[in-house]
């Protein structure tokens, strides 16, 4: 029984999937083709290889080599194909293009030597799995240590292990400074100095208070202290114990440096 495979030639052109049907005939008992018949031989798996002597092997994978038809052969087959009822090839499909190979005839064990397979056509995407060494690192531009910038003690610690998620604002720790106790004191100070110049009516003195002011609330900044706990601290004109450090931002704890009662 004469039976037909179809080898399915896959091209990508400006992202449209062209696909090709090259029909291929083979039976059984394959019969020897007529030299006079024959174009050139070549290789089923490496079409770019041609020779007229059929004994000769492929230089690639050292298989026989298969015969080609000559167009006029193919041009007699396709009249003959119409003549039969047959729907003939249009004349600009593949298979009239010069040095393109149309028809092979394959025999059925070199169908299984080149490992011919049949599955159905479908249209889907096209993936690619890549399966790699790598290291995991950390993004430099979302890591932040967070400094003290103050000496002090640790008071309360309130995140102990990694992996623990923070939000924004949430307190990490509570940390005793004298430092901070005098820096405070003398916010505080220079507040009422302010307050007392305005009543005064001191022009001078209101305006020297206000540089030292605005100098005491920019070393209170640089010790981590938010603006919020500045403005707090100014309005309860009560200097705080301890040191709330927040954090600036939403994160994931990575390693946990401190312990509580430990000098900073």
């Amino acid at each position: 029984m004469k039976s037909k495979i179809l080898f399915l030639v896959f091209a990508l052109t400006s992202g449209t999937t062209v696909l090709g049907l090259l029909p291929a005939c083979s039976k059984a008992g394959q019969m020897a083709a007529h030299d006079d018949d024959v174009d050139y031989y070549t290789c089923a798996m490496h079409p770019s290889v041609k020779s007229h002597n059929p004994k000769d092997k492929c230089p690639i994978c050292s298989m026989d080599l298969l015969p080609v038809m000559k167009r006029d052969h193919e041009h007699a087959g396709q009249t003959a194909a119409g003549m039969s009822g047959m729907p003939a090839k249009a004349p600009n499909t593949p298979a009239m293009i010069a040095d393109q190979p149309s028809e092979f005839t394959i025999p059925l064990d070199r169908q299984q030597l080149i490992g011919v397979t049949y599955a159905q056509v479908t249209r889907q995407p096209l993936r690619s799995v890549i399966r790699a060494v790598g290291t995991v690192a950390v993004d430099k531009q979302r890591h932040w240590d967070y400094v003290a910038r103050v000496d002090g003690y640790v008071q309360s610690l309130k995140v102990f292990a990694p992996g623990e998620v923070v939000e924004k604002g949430q307190v990490l720790m509570d940390i005793y400074s004298p430092d901070l106790m005098a820096t405070q004191n003398e916010f505080l100070d220079l507040l009422r100095m302010r307050d007392q110049a305005e009543k005064n009516g001191s022009t001078a003195t209101k305006e020297n208070a206000e540089r030292l002011l605005a100098a005491a609330r920019q070393r209170l900044s640089q010790w981590n202290i938010a603006e919020a706990q500045i403005e707090a601290l100014a309005e309860s004109r009560a200097a705080l114990e301890t040191l709330q450090l927040v954090s600036p931002f939403r994160g994931v704890v990575e390693t946990v440096g401190v312990d509580q009662g430990r000098r900073l």
